[in-house]
């Protein structure tokens, strides 16, 4: 199972990373910090006697895949990094109530009045949101040194921020101010865009999500006409520039894999519980699989890393061509885990892969369908996207009077009325 912040509910809160290490150990926070920072070097892989394991570490070293390869360097200050600036909106246990009471006011059956008292009262956290997002850049403290361990309140920090700006966004659009509606929704899309640039599975998911969510509160102030053709023009240069700059499957994919290196090391070093949930215990425990993973040999662990590498390889390396065109690639790389049932890969590491490429791919292909809706709608310069990524059939699009619908494969379509200048 991929890791999520989900997985750990202190992550939620935004605790330090050595607060959690040291609530984890029961012991002194550093030295528990030094042993979780010395599985980023995966020693115990590259002295097995496992034949074909260390020379697939190796490879990946080759690649500057490994764990340490990808850690980057110490934040910058928030006045260039957006990312840091977006940590320090609102008390840790404030943001856990914020991140629900938003995704309640994104609902298009709230009330105005309830989203005017929400602005009015979080006014200010807003405000650093939107001045956080205006910043040049954004690099998030993923800690792929960490790896399992690593604390994961970034993708809170992402989606609060998102989802702040897209509540102002509809009470301004309540109130008919299209100029403010419009900065919050491409502040929304340019967050969610720099989150799905970050190495991690986890965040490219969430991504997709937030991107959807800014896009669906586009959606309601165009059909409420707060946003006309001058606003579509805005949101479709963001998305042509988002497609772009879109960032490979192959990046997601190098991070997932160097994170599981640090989790077989992890194993290796006697960690197995620190890695399960009391849930996922439970649910394994259940099947009697639990049992396996606790008592699995040195030579096990060792064969089932080398096989979950191989199938890893794989999906890098077909990671540049079309979704569709994958397919077979991702097919064969689970075979290659699941055919012998796996012990760690199979369990724990790699079920929810498979739907997570996909869901990249759906991402971009909602992208498009918006670009090509918009460009339908607002008669704008059509864009070059002719193919869906997630079918390798192309876009189908209806016009009628007022309307324009572009959808491709089971995906929703897009509908949009048509924006007269």
């Amino acid at each position: 199972m991929i890791a999520s912040s989900s997985r750990h509910p202190l992550l939620l809160l935004g605790l330090p990373l050595c607060l959690l290490l040291a609530l984890a150990s029961g012991c002194s926070g550093p030295s528990f910090e030094d042993q979780i920072l010395a599985l980023a070097t995966p020693t115990g892989a590259l002295a097995s006697v496992d034949p074909q394991l260390p020379p697939l570490i190796k490879a990946v070293e080759q690649q500057r895949g490994l764990p340490l390869q990808l850690a980057g360097p110490t934040l910058e200050s928030s006045d260039s990094n957006a990312a840091v600036s977006l940590t320090t909106i609102g008390a840790p246990r404030q943001r856990v109530e914020l991140l629900t009471a938003t995704a309640t006011l994104l609902d298009p059956a709230t009330e105005p009045l309830a989203r005017e008292a929400f602005v009015k009262a979080y006014g200010p956290l807003v405000e650093q949101a939107a001045a956080a997002v205006d910043r040049p850049r954004c690099r998030f403290s993923v800690g792929h040194q960490f790896g399992f361990f690593a604390t994961m309140s970034y993708l809170d920090d992402a989606a609060l921020g998102v989802r702040l700006l897209l509540v102002r966004a509809l009470d301004a659009g309540d109130k008919k101010e299209t100029a403010a509606a419009l900065a919050d929704v491409l502040r929304a899309l340019r967050l969610s865009h720099w989150l799905a640039d970050v190495r991690r599975v986890e965040a490219r998911v969430q991504a997709a999500t937030l991107r959807a969510e800014s896009l669906a509160v586009a959606a309601e102030l165009l059909e409420a006409g707060v946003l006309r053709h001058y606003e579509a023009e805005q949101i479709y240069a963001a998305l042509r520039d988002h497609v772009t700059d879109w960032p490979t499957d192959e990046r997601m994919l190098l991070g997932e894999r160097a994170t599981i290196i640090h989790a077989y090391e992890a194993i290796r070093a006697g960690m197995l519980s620190r890695l399960v949930t009391l849930y996922e215990r439970k649910q394994l425990q259940s099947t009697g699989r639990m049992d396996n993973l606790d008592n699995a040999t040195p030579a096990e662990i060792d064969a089932d890393e080398a096989r979950y590498l191989r199938a890893m390889q794989r999906l890098i390396n077909a990671a540049a061509a079309p979704y569709p065109e994958r397919l077979e690639s991702i097919a064969a790389a689970m075979d290659e885990i699941n055919s012998v049932p796996t012990l760690f890969a199979a369990t724990l590491f790699t079920e929810d892969l498979p739907s997570a490429i996909r869901t990249a791919a759906e991402d971009r292909g909602h992208v498009e369908a918006w670009a090509i809706a918009l460009a339908l709608a607002a008669d704008l310069k059509p864009p070059p996207y002719r193919v869906s990524p997630v079918t390798g059939e192309p876009y189908q699009v209806e016009r009628e009077a007022n309307s324009v619908t572009v959808s491709h494969g089971e995906a929703p379509p897009v509908s949009l009325g048509v924006l007269l200048k």
